[in-house]
């Protein structure tokens, strides 16, 4: 427990607390946790509540960041404090109606912290010897059990300062058996999907990307943290029957946790049904997971079939190619016109759709999928789904549609309060921070979502600009190398590794990696023998003029084909196909202000009037 005060004269005693505080039209009910204006409840989330019940208490001192950080989050919690703050107090004056600019309620002292300066109409506290009702009863009983699972899992906390990282690897079996791949890491995908949802503060389940990468590689190829947990099943023919067999190690030492053995009279096919909801109990039981462990139903609620089809909906997801996306939106298209309610089918498609806007390049086309992104959001906002992806998605739509960078930050921050474990809001909130500015900021959200997930492909590559915008280019080149271990032809990851090690001075190195790029391009360049070009600018303009026509016809960004005029040093144009970008409303040319591509430009007389341009 922490004190929030070292002055006692202007803090309020635990035993003098108020269970009920009424003001303006408000009440805020302690023992509920409940905040109702007019007698109608109001949606706030707990940490929000939190917030406002020490305000409240402290009313009219100052409360400051640091004692908030306190009383909202243990030290050892892994979340970032100043933007989980900042997103609390955005909630709860969005609740009261009120705003920073006007406070009614809540005053703000710049960087120092937050007072209550609204009149306390009443505040009631409970006598030791009132009769109560059995739903007061309830109420208490109920707040006293949630009080003892937030002090369990601050405790927790203080001897884990992350959460552990749990890895699902695909179903395994004898070679006579001959399981299919997707099956093999459809069943590893519908364990982890449903692990990830159970208690986000205590583990982290990586994709099943990442459980790919970790079954072909070395698991410490790479990756700044190795799994704590490791599920491994196999099937195996005994007799006349098939044996599921699975086992949960630590990888530290190798040491097995629990083991678990089933055996069944029944087809292949019935098993690889079987199997998820089979695993997922054990799993939750074996490490003492929050929440039900009697998951078998809740798996098989929509039915073996739809939830066999929404796994491999993912599997073509997680390969990362526009073709493969558009198969698996069709897949769960299909899904949801059979059941409307499939939680898991519509998670999926919001992330297809925010993926498959990444791979689109004609402007109208990814203003249509953002339309459909933002409207499928809302829809399961207003349906009250328990899950942070609609707020990652509004806030990709918010950057990379409207550039509305402070209300992409809130969208974003409000899902981590929500998912604090989650690798792809992390990922997602370092591009937020790159896009304001804040390369540092996005390089540390970066490292915690590859440490979340780490061989999270998208966060790996992304990383290594974030890492180039911070002027870093020893790390970045490192990170950009690393990147192309898991995806040897990711032309971002290509690029980034060459204006890296440019950056660091190794330009002999950067111009043969450029070269290369070039010759093995599959837009048009030809392949010739000719000899490495002598100097970063001549290929910049090879480059280039082979890209021009391209951009005239939506095949390649402007954004793009400006970093290489800009390299080769063609101002105007440059200049030319920044503002066809920003036009176009590409989303790269948020980071304009950030690229070193762009560095002798700042001082032609038409780069601020064109950056005016943007958020």
């Amino acid at each position: 427990m922490h004190i929030l005060f070292d002055e006692p004269d202007t803090t309020m005693k635990q035993t003098d607390r108020a269970d009920t505080y009424v003001f303006s039209d408000f009440c805020l009910d302690r023992r509920t946790q409940t905040l109702c204006k007019n007698g109608e409840r109001i949606s706030l989330t707990p940490k929000a509540t939190q917030l406002l019940l020490v305000l409240l208490e402290n009313a009219p001192n100052l409360v400051s960041r640091s004692e908030l950080h306190s009383a909202l989050w243990s030290d050892s919690t892994f979340i970032e404090f100043e933007g989980a703050l900042n997103a609390c107090v955005r909630q709860v004056r969005a609740a009261l109606g009120d705003t920073a600019s006007r406070s009614s309620f809540i005053e703000t002292s710049p960087k120092r912290g937050y007072r209550f300066v609204a009149e306390l109409i009443g505040s009631q506290k409970s006598e030791g010897h009132t009769q109560h009702s059995w739903p007061t009863i309830a109420a208490v009983v109920i707040a006293i059990v949630a009080v003892l699972s937030v002090a369990q899992f601050f405790l927790g906390k203080q001897n884990n300062e992350e959460p552990q990282l749990l890895v699902v690897l695909p179903i395994e079996s004898d070679d006579e058996l001959a399981i299919d791949p997707m099956a093999a890491y459809g069943t590893a995908i519908i364990v982890s999907e449903y692990l990830a949802k159970l208690d986000p503060h205590k583990f982290s389940i990586i994709n099943s990307r990442s459980v790919r990468e970790l079954a072909s590689l070395d698991t410490n190829a790479g990756f700044s943290r190795t799994p704590d947990l490791i599920v491994r099943a196999r099937i195996e023919s005994d007799s006349d029957n098939l044996v599921l067999r699975a086992k949960l190690r630590r990888s530290i030492d190798g040491s097995i946790v629990s083991e678990f053995e089933q055996r069944f009279e029944s087809t292949m096919a019935t098993v690889l049904r079987r199997t998820p909801a089979l695993i997922v109990d054990w799993t939750v039981e074996a490490l003492d997971i929050a929440g039900s462990s009697q998951l078998a139903s809740s798996i098989d609620e929509h039915g073996a079939d739809l939830n066999d089809q929404v796994a491999s909906a993912f599997w073509y997801m997680e390969s990362g190619s526009s073709q493969n996306l558009n198969e698996a939106l069709n897949i769960l298209n299909q899904v949801i016109v059979l059941d409307p309610n499939h939680v898991w089918a519509m998670e999926g498609k919001l992330t297809a759709m925010v993926e498959k806007s990444f791979f689109e390049l004609n402007h109208s086309k990814k203003l249509v999928l953002h339309d459909q992104i933002e409207s499928l959001a809302q829809e399961m906002l207003a349906r009250d789904f328990v899950s942070s992806l609609p707020y990652q998605a509004l806030s990709h739509v918010r950057l990379f549609r409207d550039w509305d960078l402070a209300e992409a930050e809130n969208l974003i921050e409000a899902a981590l309060l929500i998912t604090p474990g989650d690798a792809r809001a992390h990922g997602a909130h370092a591009s937020v921070r790159a896009a304001t500015g804040d390369t540092a900021g996005a390089v540390r959200s970066a490292e915690l979502a590859e440490r979340l997930d780490p061989a999270a492909m998208v966060v790996r590559s992304d990383r290594c600009w974030f890492l180039l915008f911070d002027q870093r280019y020893k790390e970045a080149a490192d990170v950009c190398e690393n990147s192309l271990v898991f995806k040897p032809n990711d032309g971002a990851a290509t690029l980034g590794l060459a204006l890296a090690l440019y950056e660091a001075g190794e330009e002999q190195s950067a111009l043969k990696i450029m070269w290369e790029a070039i010759r093995n391009s599959d837009l048009g360049m030809s392949k010739t023998d000719g000899a490495v070009p002598s100097s970063w600018q001549q290929l910049g303009c090879m480059r280039a003029d082979d890209l021009i026509g391209r951009g005239k016809t939506g095949q390649v960004s402007h954004y793009q084909l400006a970093r290489y005029l800009a390299s080769c040093g063609r101002s105007n144009e440059t200049l030319e196909q920044l503002a066809y970008a920003i036009e176009k409303r590409e989303f790269p040319v948020l980071f304009v202000r950030l690229d070193g591509q762009f560095r002798f430009l700042r001082t032609h007389p038409d780069f601020e009037s064109l950056v005016e341009l943007l958020p």
